[in-house]
């Protein structure tokens, strides 16, 4: 309780590119069709990078694609 805080890790700038591309991946494969597989795909491999990802580049990669940075 009150132990010494974990620092965060940093922010993977790489890493945020992975989720904005999964995410506009997603976003434009939903645009097309939500029914088709090819949504589908795009939905698992943006879950999968975002497993390896940590809150704070999660966060950084929805801010920034949310301004438009894709």
């Amino acid at each position: 309780m009150f132990g010494k805080r974990q620092p965060e890790p940093p922010v993977r700038q790489d890493q945020v590119a992975r989720l904005i591309k999964a995410t506009d991946d997603e976003d434009t494969a939903a645009a097309r069709d939500i029914d088709s597989p090819q949504f589908g795909r795009a939905r698992a491999v943006r879950d999968a990078v975002a497993r390896a990802s940590t809150p704070a580049e999660i966060d950084a990669a929805y801010d920034a694609w949310r301004r438009g940075a894709r």
